[in-house]
């Protein structure tokens, strides 16, 4: 179970841990599917972190490999659909 507010997303893989990278945008946003809207309108971005507890949503322009999963209840949603 991914919890109440993390759940695969159409269009992304989703893994659990943060990224880090770069930020191409940061800030709150209500919910995952607006988060991932604001990734999927971006061509910068290339995948992103949204955080239920803050409502912070993060998106990345760089691929990760590596996710530091000591934060329980984040995940990453990497891009995997070309547009």
């Amino acid at each position: 179970m991914h919890g109440a507010y993390s759940f695969p997303v159409a269009g992304f893989k989703m893994r659990r841990g943060e990224c880090t990278g770069s930020d191409v945008t940061t800030g709150v946003i209500a919910t995952l599917l607006q988060c991932a809207a604001s990734c999927l309108y971006n061509p910068s971005c290339m995948n992103f972190i949204y955080k239920p507890s803050t409502q912070h949503c993060l998106t990345r322009s760089s691929v990760c490999t590596v996710s530091n999963t000591s934060e329980v209840g984040i995940f990453t949603y990497d891009l995997s659909m070309v547009l």
